[in-house]
């Protein structure tokens, strides 16, 4: 099984009759996070990290269009996407039958096959575009990589342990973990040396690689082309001028749309905050659905998708210490903007991480930006999350109430997550002594 990360979004409309049932549904499968509806298990999703239900209510749009109400699945999982969806659909047939017989594509009165939903799920499915904070592990192997750092901390607090310990280099440390690790069958898996597969780097970093060879390739071929004249490098000339002219018209056309008069929201009652907050009861993790229809101005939808496809390219460089994942789409033609994330602590604290330094605003202003409410930006980047009391006031004015989620280690961090990784990668991999002293400092 490949171990990147990835997200699976589907988004289907809501029978207005059935919104109710749906919501009644959605809340027994939540079942107070006790995931022990007989519909539906998530625990027995062998690939699933986290699944989202989340209800779109339906809105009209700062431009007068009327947008649906939809309901919205988002599921966090390792592997390839047509094995994750052959289990949801096989584990979770009952379950899906119940909340999609609400949804007007869903066209099944008796629970279909297991061939039906898998079609009906590969329908539903739209883009996304999806961010982790952690890679190169699957829900299994969380699992066995905290258990490694339980099983060595239980040893280092027990005598057996502490007995000679003293004068030992940090190496023999080490060493003495080792053996102990050695004698305990059920962590026998932590044996072999962590590596990763070039699979799963190419999976991570193709799209990259590609774009650079790309471009590179037309830039060199197009400073060239005056000294050689040769057609290749005309072409690779007009490739880069291209999507460097593509850039710049798609900001002159939204430096226009950013100058329709700005529409700030109402303060959110204390009312609004408090049921939101107090939904945020888990001591490590919790959830979070901001979802608003786009702002006024034509070209805001293309520049929006043109950025959500550009972002994916550069995720494995990009890191936020307290999210898990996060995900932008857009729905209805491109006319809102969903964004889903797990995160640690609350999310009060969360939102203000996006703004906590400059780069982060200017990455915000991309997306952000576009959604009503949000403070005006210039040139894309400028302004916007700057007004940090407009920001949290957008944010809170378009949070939803989460149907139903779920998290396979509610109890970790990605700190946590972080830190099991390194003692495992640690543990039997080739440190020098400075290596070893810092990889004890994490047990």
């Amino acid at each position: 099984m490949g171990t990147i990360h990835d997200g699976f979004t589907a988004s289907n409309r809501i029978r207005q009759e059935g919104m109710d049932a749906l919501k009644d549904v959605l809340e027994a499968l939540q079942d107070d996070f006790k995931y022990a509806h007989p519909s539906f298990s998530p625990k027995k999703l062998e690939t699933t990290h986290f699944i989202t239900w989340v209800i779109i209510p339906k809105e009209v749009a700062p431009n007068g269009r009327t947008l649906p109400a939809r309901l919205l699945l988002m599921t966090s999982y390792t592997g390839s996407k047509r094995e994750h969806l052959r289990e949801l659909a096989e584990v979770g047939l009952s379950g899906l039958h119940e909340v999609y017989k609400h949804c007007e594509e869903y066209h099944y009165s008796e629970k279909p096959s297991v061939e039906n939903m898998l079609n009906f799920l590969r329908k539903s499915s739209i883009k996304n575009t999806f961010y982790t904070g952690f890679q190169y592990v699957t829900k299994d192997l969380v699992y066995k990589q905290n258990q490694l750092r339980y099983a060595i901390q239980e040893y280092l607090d027990s005598d057996v342990f502490r007995a000679g310990l003293e004068g030992l280099t940090p190496g023999q440390v080490r060493k003495r973990i080792q053996d102990h690790v050695r004698t305990i069958p059920d962590l026998s898996w932590a044996l072999k040396p962590y590596k990763r597969s070039f699979g799963d780097f190419l999976n991570l970093y193709g799209a990259l690689i590609f774009w650079l060879f790309i471009l590179g390739g037309s830039l060199v071929l197009g400073i060239l082309y005056p000294f050689f004249h040769h057609p290749l490098m005309l072409v690779g000339l007009i490739i880069f001028c291209a999507f460097i002219g593509l850039i710049g018209i798609l900001l002159v056309l939204l430096r226009m749309d950013e100058n329709i008069p700005y529409e700030p929201l109402e303060e959110v009652s204390d009312e609004r905050i408090y049921d939101i907050t107090s939904r945020e009861i888990h001591p490590v993790k919790n959830e979070m659905s901001v979802i608003s229809p786009l702002k006024r101005g034509f070209i805001r939808r293309f520049f929006l998708a043109f950025t959500l496809r550009i972002v994916p390219i550069v995720r494995a460089f990009s890191y936020i210490p307290t999210v898990h994942t996060a995900r932008w789409l857009q729905t209805d033609g491109g006319r809102r903007l969903v964004f889903i994330a797990y995160y640690d602590n609350t999310s009060e604290g969360y939102a203000h991480d996006f703004v906590d330094s400059t780069k982060r605003t200017r990455n915000l202003n991309l997306i952000f930006g576009h959604a009503s409410g949000f403070p005006a930006t210039k040139w894309a980047v400028g302004g916007g999350g700057k007004d940090r009391k407009g920001y949290i006031t957008g944010v809170r004015t378009h949070q939803k109430i989460t149907g139903f989620w779920y998290s396979t280690f509610p109890e970790l961090s990605v700190l946590n997550l972080e830190n099991n990784k390194a003692i495992h990668k640690g543990l039997f991999g080739n440190l020098d002594e400075k290596e070893i002293k810092q990889w004890l400092l994490r047990l």
